[in-house]
């Protein structure tokens, strides 16, 4: 696999490794496959059964794995800049990297994308929730699976008809007026970090690598 490479030209022995069960994204695996960013196997049913825990309010079959608290603090929206992307704690909301959420789940829902084209989106509003398993990089590193996820996500979502309409605004409502307050604390916290640049920003604990770089 090229990509575990710097470049084709100095991937070395690594770069023509055939991987199965172990992780492909290229910084995890050079970190032995043990990273908060990558790494984690899972099958189609399990993570619906995931899914479907979270849309309980942390609870599947009787058996509470989070609090309803825990469910509520990590999906809340967090503005990650000023232009209002948003992520949640461990869940992607409204960000340029949010295509998988297709063109009509609306905000309040979130999810999660892999290395390998994987991802999860969850909608409270409609109780649905789509996984999407790829290996995009077979064989050769360079498959793009984007625009298909958001397509089924956007297929999926077109088919639920027993959802009203209103309750997908409320939703929608509730997840914008958050994320309006998110932007206007971070919008605060950055004019005061202009003075003392030291200061941590107040949304901060949702910045990830990707957001910083």
């Amino acid at each position: 696999m090229n990509y575990l490479g710097d470049s084709g030209a100095d991937a070395g022995t690594e770069g023509e490794q055939w991987l199965r069960g172990r992780v492909h994204d290229p910084t995890s695996f050079r970190m032995g496959g043990v990273a908060g960013h990558a790494g984690l196997f899972s099958t189609a049913d399990d993570l619906a059964i995931y899914c479907q825990m979270i849309l309980n309010g942390g609870i599947y079959k009787g058996a509470r794995i989070l609090s309803p608290l825990a469910v509520a603090t990590m999906t809340q929206p967090h503005a990650v800049s000023q232009d209002g992307a948003a992520r949640g704690l461990g869940w992607d909301i409204s960000t340029s990297f949010s295509t998988n959420r297709g063109d009509l789940f609306p905000l309040g829902s979130f999810g999660h994308t892999g290395f390998t084209g994987t991802s999860l989106w969850i909608d409270p509003a409609s109780d649905t929730f789509v996984v999407f398993l790829s290996n995009r990089v077979h064989p050769d590193g360079k498959g793009d699976v984007g625009p298909l996820r958001g397509r089924i996500a956007s297929i999926v979502a077109g088919a639920i008809t027993d959802t009203l309409p209103e309750k997908a605004r409320a939703e929608a409502s509730s997840a914008a007026a958050e994320l309006l307050a998110s932007v206007a604390r971070l919008n605060s916290s950055a004019t005061r970090s202009a003075n003392a640049p030291a200061a941590m920003p107040m949304d901060a604990q949702v910045l990830t690598g990707i957001d910083v770089l």
